[in-house]
């Protein structure tokens, strides 16, 4: 293969590794780019846009939560889409994913909103969280849509949502369960933090017997201490397709 088609071969690659998807919210049009990496790894998980993401920009969308002038920090945010909606709600929005990821998401970002709308940082979960200074800083809200699918991060997730809320934050977690055993460990996990502060469990999709599943999100606004971890598996959703 000479040179040349050795060239159009990798450009015609790689336009099949990109998509772009047009969304319409907050009154203007969205086009997200997701990068196909081709494996099932972190960074092609990252890089793509999941059922969570798209229903909790809905979600966003219909003013359910005030955030206007909300200070809000979104974890492993991939392509961005909620944090772009969230800013364009009128909130200060922090993004962050992994170096490796942030790329796709800063491109993402920068051609969705305007300057200083939002930020685009790098953080790896549980690492080097002195970079977020929290002395004076109070997030209103922690962002995590889509975030429990790698076991070995779920304390390192708990250790940075920690660091980063304070007994007024609201944390909100987008998850659906797709493997039971990996996810109710999560929960477990998350059980341990959201008792003392006031929390959103958030439903992504829920499956009704419809030819479908239709997006959805249930608000329970939890005040006080949840009774069990039951009740949040009972809050989330299960995906019955497996």
């Amino acid at each position: 293969m000479s040179s040349e088609n050795s060239k159009e071969r990798a450009q015609e690659l790689m336009r099949k590794r990109c998509r772009m998807r047009p969304y319409y919210f907050v009154g203007r049009e969205i086009v997200i780019w997701e990068r196909d990496v081709g494996e099932n790894t972190e960074e092609a998980i990252g890089k793509r846009i999941w059922p969570g993401g798209e229903a909790f920009a809905e979600y966003l969308e219909s003013g359910e939560l005030s955030l206007e002038d909300k200070k809000v920090i979104e974890l492993g945010a991939g392509t961005g889409l909620v944090g772009i909606v969230a800013s364009l709600l009128g909130a200060d929005v922090t993004i962050t994913d992994l170096p490796d990821i942030l790329p796709c998401t800063a491109e993402n970002v920068t051609s969705n909103t305007m300057e200083g709308q939002s930020c685009v940082r790098p953080l790896t979960w549980g690492k080097n969280l002195a970079a977020f200074p929290t002395y004076g800083v109070h997030y209103d809200y922690v962002i995590g849509i889509e975030v429990v699918y790698i076991e070995d991060v779920f304390q390192d997730l708990i250790t940075t949502i920690k660091y980063l809320s304070d007994k007024d934050t609201r944390i909100l977690i987008g998850y659906q369960i797709r493997v039971k055993e990996r996810d109710r460990a999560a929960l477990v996990l998350l059980g341990a933090i959201i008792f003392f502060r006031r929390t959103v469990l958030y439903q992504g999709f829920h499956n009704d017997d419809e030819e479908e599943d239709t997006p959805y999100v249930n608000d329970k606004k939890i005040m006080e201490a949840l009774p069990s971890c039951q009740t949040i598996e009972q809050a989330a959703v299960e995906d019955t397709e497996q």
